[in-house]
């Protein structure tokens, strides 16, 4: 028997893919549409191919594709070029004025996805980023495509080391299970171990690398207690 609670998360995926697409179409100033930038992104990453390869990759029937690279080419962001040794073998290419497009779109939808995904917490953005690496591994492993997350905690890097204040960091130490930060290797090795065949049988897992310290989450009070003592020393300076 199926399991209706499934499809809780299906219709809240399509509502936000939805939402996605609507404010795209309409925040782009070019009236070209969703299927067309797709063919500009393949077309940009991949070089000049054949139509019918498009087709196949992107999952368009041959005269839906006939009809994109037509509207794409009477704007200029296409061009159809003929191999020389042989003239039947026609290829679609992108333009410069193409390639501007593209990267207007892609911006514009970065700017939409950050706008929306900025309304979710920690928590939530951990969740989300859980359940699309199980999706991904669970997708893709029948083709031998492993995904796993990395989750960060504290990482001493330099620039951390420079900017934060010795009190933050102090807390966080107190409460690590470890009695040391995390260092930018501690994330780089992680991921090498991930990428290499060592890891081979792992696909679907977020490690958690921060020594601990979210076990129990357990700071969140010395925090409150830390920008209370900011807010008390401000208010006496002044």
């Amino acid at each position: 028997m199926e399991n209706p609670d499934i499809f809780k998360p299906i219709h809240a995926v399509e509502l936000f893919t939805n939402e996605i697409i609507v404010r795209w179409m309409n925040a782009f100033d070019h009236n070209i549409g969703i299927s067309p930038v797709l063919v500009l992104g393949e077309l940009n990453k991949m070089g000049p191919q054949k139509q019918t390869t498009l087709a196949k990759k992107l999952g368009y029937m041959p005269g839906a594709m006939t009809n994109i690279a037509n509207r794409l080419i009477k704007q200029e962001m296409a061009e159809r070029k003929y191999n020389e040794d042989d003239r039947r073998n026609v290829l679609l290419s992108i333009t410069d004025k193409g390639r501007d497009i593209l990267k207007e779109a892609q911006l514009k939808g970065q700017e939409l996805r950050v706008e929306m995904f900025q309304k979710l917490n920690e928590e939530e953005l951990q969740q989300f980023l859980k359940i699309l690496t199980r999706y991904i591994a669970t997708q893709y492993g029948k083709d031998k495509i492993r995904c796993n997350g990395v989750a960060p905690g504290l990482i001493l890097t330099p620039a951390a080391a420079r900017n934060m204040p010795p009190a933050v960091l102090d807390i966080f130490q107190k409460f690590n299970a470890l009695p040391y930060h995390g260092e930018a290797d501690d994330i780089g090795n992680t991921v090498l171990f991930l990428a290499s065949d060592e890891s081979k049988f792992i696909t679907g897992q977020t490690i958690e690398v921060e020594g601990g310290h979210y076990m129990s989450n357990p700071s969140i009070t010395d925090f409150q207690n830390y920008m209370m003592k900011l807010k008390v020393n401000k208010f006496m300076r002044n």
